[in-house]
């Protein structure tokens, strides 16, 4: 199923990407890959150190976060590289190295794809566990009332971020691997190398997504980056209330 993986070095789909450092398809996709390899470095290295800091982000669920972040930075370190090498050179891999690399870079991409279902299936087990304790809270308190509500639209805001970035990276993936099981005369060089980067930036997207939309995560990334005393300011009454009310009733991501 996963032909595209095995683009080009090796299987029938290599008679689609020609290699070399003179095919300006190629230099843009090299340039593309070393780009979403950076960020998704130092993205997902900013993930694994705010954890490593900060006690109150070891949650349940960002330890998916901190798998995850794992997963996408073997994407980077083994997958992206031995595929921008070969777009660059164009030299073929031997088989033994070629099943290696065809395998990790399934490996990673299956990781990366499990470490996504598990942090969901947790959301939903714990959205699912205190919704009975939510409707107990509605008919208690109209401020709990409001602050539910407008917890739950961020919730929902956030789930259409996550399923947007997940549909945009592997889409042309797998449309990819599809048209090529019925016509692979279909699939041209330029749709599987798209192909290629574009579920590669998944790893970019998925700190963003899981880590940025999360208040602790912020903070400790303006810790890590600019120091606490610009980041760490004293808050209003205002401010303070509202967060203890969502401590108590928990964070979304």
């Amino acid at each position: 199923m996963n032909h595209t993986n095995s683009t080009k070095p090796g299987a029938k789909l290599n008679d689609s990407v020609t290699g070399g450092i003179y095919d300006p398809l190629n230099i843009l996709s090299f340039s593309c890959l070393l780009l979403i390899m950076t960020l998704t470095l130092f993205g997902n290295a900013l993930v694994i150190l705010a954890f490593k800091r900060n006690t109150k982000i070891r949650t349940v669920t960002n330890y998916f976060v901190v798998s995850l972040a794992v997963a996408d930075i073997l994407v980077a370190l083994v997958s992206m590289p031995i595929w921008a090498a070969y777009l660059m050179s164009g030299v073929q891999l031997e088989e033994v190295f070629l099943k290696v690399w065809t395998f990790m870079d399934i490996l990673c991409g299956v990781a990366s794809i499990i470490n996504l279902t598990a942090i969901s299936i947790e959301r939903f087990i714990f959205k699912t566990a205190r919704f009975q304790a939510r409707q107990i809270a509605l008919m208690i308190n109209g401020n709990v009332k409001n602050f539910l509500l407008a917890s739950e639209m961020r919730a929902a805001k956030t789930l259409a971020v996550v399923m947007g970035a997940f549909v945009i990276s592997w889409g042309p993936f797998f449309i990819v691997n599809i048209v090529y099981g019925f016509c692979e005369s279909c699939v041209t060089e330029q749709s599987v190398v798209v192909a290629k980067w574009m579920h590669y930036s998944n790893s970019v997207f998925n700190p963003i997504v899981y880590a940025c939309m999360n208040k602790e995560f912020r903070k400790a990334f303006c810790i890590i980056l600019f120091g606490r005393k610009r980041c760490c300011r004293p808050r209003g009454r205002t401010e303070t209330t509202t967060d203890q009310t969502e401590l108590t009733l928990g964070n979304h991501i």
